[in-house]
């Protein structure tokens, strides 16, 4: 059975606060807050049950050549905060990570693979065996529609190989307004659940600029 999905608020925020860096580059300032709204929770007043913060800062660079038949956009290193804001060792989560990223793109696809360096995770030690050392991004664009495929992964094998999948499908509805379908299976959903799997299905709207 897959149950539908936390009701969940996300906030996700990119800006560019620098360019011209060594020539090319830029530096951009992001912000994703995910909310989990327990609004089925009667009993309990339909309380907000996690909150999700990640600031980071990013440093991209341009590049323009062939690897393995892809084409190479953008070189990207950056210094990544994630926590849920609590307090104590029961239901603290915390990591920060310094990111590297490529970006290759082509048409109609563009693929962005990450890996990352995790540091001060005391709270939750084994949290790089289950939310990743690296994840990639693949997004495909069919007209105006956006299909996107994101997975993670431990790069660990035995009873540390875990991971996670996401199948993302974005459509237009009106003007700015985009309906989207997901599907996601494995682990990290949430901070706080993130060493428990889950199997999710979701539907919702994004207010963006138009596909």
């Amino acid at each position: 059975m897959i149950p539908i999905r936390k009701q969940c608020v996300d906030l996700s925020l990119k800006t560019k606060i620098a360019q011209r860096i060594l020539g090319k580059g830029a530096l951009w300032l992001g912000y994703t807050q995910k909310s989990y709204w327990q609004v089925y929770n009667v009993e309990f007043s339909r309380p907000f049950r996690e909150t999700n913060y990640e600031p980071e800062i990013i440093f991209n660079y341009p590049v323009k050549f062939n690897f393995l038949g892809l084409k190479a956009k953008m070189f990207g290193l950056g210094i990544n905060h994630q926590s849920n804001g609590r307090e104590g060792n029961k239901f603290s989560r915390s990591w920060n990570r310094i990111i590297m990223q490529a970006g290759f793109e082509d048409k109609q696809w563009s693929l962005v693979a990450r890996t990352w360096i995790a540091t001060e995770v005391n709270e939750n030690p084994d949290i790089k065996n289950y939310m990743g050392r690296a994840d990639a991004t693949f997004n495909y664009r069919l007209n105006r529609h956006l299909l996107t495929l994101h997975a993670q992964h431990s790069l660990r094998t035995g009873p540390d190989n875990h991971g996670n999948i996401e199948l993302d499908w974005a459509f237009p509805i009106h003007g700015n307004l985009t309906g989207y379908f997901q599907f996601s299976h494995g682990y990290g959903d949430a901070m706080i659940d993130y060493n428990q799997i889950h199997t999710i299905g979701g539907i919702g709207i994004v207010f963006s600029g138009t596909l």
